[in-house]
């Protein structure tokens, strides 16, 4: 630990030393998560209930990865982005091109299909 504590006196003392930084310095400590995860984050404590709006970076990263269906993937980045508003973003990194097929949205299998909502995520 810091200043020469050490782990067991910091947990006795309830030190939290990350919540002592800035929120710019959070929030891209954030963007280096997956987008769902950063989110999840928001119940960490009253502070951490909107930071995750200001990252400067998304990864969004799914579906099949992450999300059970490619219709929920797709519901949660269009709320993410309904939510962050015109916050300014300054990369945006989408791994999901891959994983859909028409199959994933309960059409004929194994027909790639470019991403639905693509277009209007990058508007």
């Amino acid at each position: 630990m810091f200043d020469g504590m050490n782990k067991k006196a910091a947990a006795a003392s309830g030190v939290d030393r990350i919540s002592d930084l800035p929120d710019a310095l959070l929030q891209h400590v954030l963007s280096l998560l997956p987008a769902d995860q950063a989110v999840q984050t928001s119940v960490l404590a009253r502070r951490w209930r909107h930071l995750w709006k200001g990252m400067p970076a998304l990864r969004l990263v799914g579906p099949k990865t992450r999300f059970a269906t490619a219709q929920d993937f797709d519901r949660f980045v269009n709320r993410l982005i309904a939510v962050r508003g015109h916050l300014p973003l300054v990369s945006c990194e989408v791994e999901a091109y891959a994983y859909l097929t028409w199959d994933d949205y309960g059409r004929e299998p194994e027909e790639p299909e470019p991403h639905l909502y693509f277009d209007s995520w990058i508007q």
